[in-house]
């Protein structure tokens, strides 16, 4: 079963919602919220969700209030939940550009929504692919007074150089100066990277194997192996991404 999470303090399109999921496929579940302190109390309970759906303004009454983006960043907070995919509903298009800078797996259903538009982003649950949200992929980074958009799925991993940054791709390098790792972390960690050395920020996604005994990362990519070192106080924060990926 597939669990889903809709959070909308209009009861009415809250309903419409989830009978529009739930009409996809038998194998969805959806549970229903109204507003924050009642999604955090389920979303720290029992049950295990694989979807949000969150409206960015949950009060009506309270223009400008962004209590869905507030419970994104809660979600996105909890280690379980770092790459759950999350659907923003708005009526409000322009909130797109103010939430995607950081929350990483999200998409946006605009009001009125249609069954058609539904389909498409439940697609990827009813076909196996429950983690396949290809929004926000992108990292446009400056090298010499040109912009680069970077394939985020294309970088291997971000090396720190003593002047600036090195970033490593599937078929090229790409060399950053004056662009310092912490700057680099601080636009990807939401994003499928973690640093596991003072020097190393890693793409999760290439890292076929952990030594934490030897304190080695292995990152795998066009059938190469590379040994990455994992520093001491960024043990931890390996050990809790293990964890995270065997509860999943």
């Amino acid at each position: 079963m597939i669990q889903i999470m809709i959070v909308e303090d209009n009861v009415q399109i809250g309903e419409g919602l989830a009978k529009l999921i739930e009409a996809q496929s038998m194998k969805f579940h959806v549970s229903y919220a109204s507003n924050y302190e009642m999604a955090m109390k389920m979303i720290q309970g029992s049950t295990k969700f694989d979807l949000f759906f969150l409206d960015i303004n949950l009060q009506d009454d309270m223009i400008g209030d962004q209590s869905g983006y507030d419970l994104a960043e809660s979600i996105r907070g909890m280690v379980f939940y770092s790459f759950t995919p999350i659907v923003f509903i708005t009526s409000m298009e322009q909130y797109e550009i103010t939430v995607h800078r950081g929350i990483n797996y999200c998409r946006f259903l605009t009001k009125p929504f249609s069954r058609e538009k539904i389909r498409q982003i439940l697609f990827p649950f009813t076909h196996g692919d429950m983690h396949k949200m290809p929004q926000n992929n992108t990292w446009v980074v400056r090298c010499n007074s040109i912009y680069h958009t970077i394939d985020l799925s294309d970088v291997i991993y971000v090396e720190a150089q003593r002047r600036g940054v090195i970033i490593h791709l599937s078929d090229d390098n790409l060399e950053l100066n004056y662009m310092g790792l912490s700057k680099c972390k601080e636009e990807l960690e939401e994003r499928g990277f973690l640093q596991c050395h003072r020097s190393y920020l890693l793409n999760a996604q290439y890292i076929s194997s952990v030594d934490i005994i030897n304190r080695v990362a292995y990152i795998n990519y066009k059938n190469k192996v590379q040994k990455i070192d994992i520093g001491v106080r960024f043990v931890d924060q390996i050990r809790m991404w293990i964890d995270a990926i065997r509860t999943k």
